[in-house]
């Protein structure tokens, strides 16, 4: 319903209990009295014209008494019709049938005639009291009518008045408010009154430059928020409890090739292979019944599939995020695949350098340790040394070698260690006489 109408309504609802007050209860109440107080006055005319009757009625003198109440039958024109009994209740004014109306409501008076205690006669009169008070009933509906018009016209003065005061501002805050929720913020309220409605119009002006402040804030930090997030060099993947994308970073569909339309609204098992599809549901599934971790919080290396088709090994992290009553998880994708080819090469180099070098160092500590085990008697001390010294540089070119190898195992956790005491001393010494060659290239002494 319109303001306007829901303003008038009151003062309808006013005006129709006054009339209805009015017409059903004082209106009759007052009618009423003036109907009793009417019907008094003719009583006490009636008594009065018997007290006049009773000399003619004494003296028989029945011309008298038709002259008399003709006249007053004339006179009173209120009166409609007089019937006079004797003592012996035979009729005496008038002589013939009495005919009386029987769509007009009449009051029957009797009055009784009586002298020194003897009834001489009985006087019955038939009075319109309604047609002696119409006139006042009409004046009292008129001022009913009056007083009507003079309260409907109030009412729409006040309401106009309202109208002005109340409705056009608030038409002005519900438009303003109207423009904000489609985020305009430029309008404003301008209401200079100091009621409340002036009031509600001021705090109005500040709500609203705060919200477009707030909204300013709100864009700027989103904006900062979206240019971080696409910048990041993984992948962000958003999804709610049903496994649905809602957010899909820049870093994600350069590693996936979907543009972030594609792929929001939809179930993020577009992105994995074959085998994996009909897994996630279940994982999240079973996450949601049992709350027990499996993959949540933990690095894992999984496959991953392009709008192409094509599958590329990925690491995944996933990270649940609740915001009041939602849920939601955030995957953060990193492509591999480089970093595999990488590895790739790496074990390649190093299965090279342990067929390439290995070979050649094998030759060289067997020739050296012939030598030393058959010519060392032949040689001088020093130039045995040398050999020594030699042999020993062999194995441990041979032990870094397989130092090299032992990379790939501590990469897989399979490598073993034997751990042994040794003697300081003699490994103080073994490293002194294998670095003394070059320590004296450098001249260290």
């Amino acid at each position: 319903m319109n303001l306007r109408y829901k303003l008038f309504l009151p003062g309808l609802l006013l005006i129709i209990t006054i009339v209805s007050m009015m017409h059903f209860y004082w209106l009759p109440s007052y009618l009423q009295l003036k109907f009793e107080s009417q019907l008094k006055n003719e009583e006490a005319f009636a008594s009065l014209l018997g007290k006049t009757l009773i000399p003619d009625l004494l003296g028989s003198d029945l011309a008298k008494v038709h002259k008399t109440l003709d006249e007053i039958l004339e006179s009173r024109k209120y009166w409609y019709a007089i019937r006079l009994y004797d003592h012996q209740s035979r009729p005496v004014y008038p002589v013939g049938e009495l005919q009386l109306p029987a769509d007009i409501r009449l009051v029957q008076l009797k009055h009784r005639l009586d002298f020194n205690a003897e009834d001489i006669g009985f006087l019955h009169i038939w009075v319109d009291v309604d047609a002696a008070i119409a006139k006042q009933t009409e004046h009292i509906r008129y001022v009913e009518r009056l007083l009507l018009i003079m309260l409907l016209a109030s009412v729409v003065i006040v309401v106009l008045l309202q109208d002005r005061w109340i409705r056009v501002p608030l038409q002005l805050l519900a438009n303003s408010a109207s423009d904000i929720a489609r985020g305009k913020y430029e309008s404003s309220v301008v209401h200079d009154s100091g009621d409340e409605v002036g009031r509600l119009a001021n705090a109005f002006n500040e709500m609203q430059q705060q919200v477009r402040q707030r909204e300013a804030e709100l864009v700027e930090s989103h904006a900062r928020e979206k240019a971080m997030v696409d910048h990041v060099y993984d992948g962000i993947i958003t999804i709610n409890t049903r496994g649905i994308v809602e957010r899909f970073n820049k870093s994600a569909e350069a590693i996936f090739g979907f543009e972030a339309p594609e792929v929001i609204g939809n179930n993020v098992n577009m992105l994995m292979p074959a085998p994996y599809q009909k897994e996630h549901d279940g994982y999240i599934g079973n996450y949601l019944e049992t709350g027990i971790k499996k993959i949540i919080g933990h690095i894992r290396e999984v496959e991953g599939m392009r709008k192409d088709g094509t599958t590329f090994p990925m690491e995944l992290t996933v990270t649940e995020l609740k915001l009041e009553d939602r849920l939601l998880f955030i995957g953060l994708v990193r492509d591999i695949t480089e970093r595999k080819k990488i590895e790739q090469m790496k074990s390649e180099f190093i299965s090279t350098v342990s067929h390439e070098l290995r070979t050649p160092l094998t030759a060289i500590r067997g020739a050296l340790g012939l030598l030393i085990a058959k010519a060392s008697q032949d040689l001088q001390p020093k130039m045995q040394r040398l050999l020594e010294t030699a042999n020993r540089n062999s194995e441990r070119l041979i032990y870094l070698v397989n130092d090299i190898l032992d990379l790939e195992k501590i990469t897989a956790g399979k490598l073993e260690f034997h751990l042994q005491p040794v003697n300081v001393m003699a490994l103080a010494q073994r490293a002194l006489d294998e670095n003394e060659g070059y320590a004296h290239s450098h001249q260290v002494c």
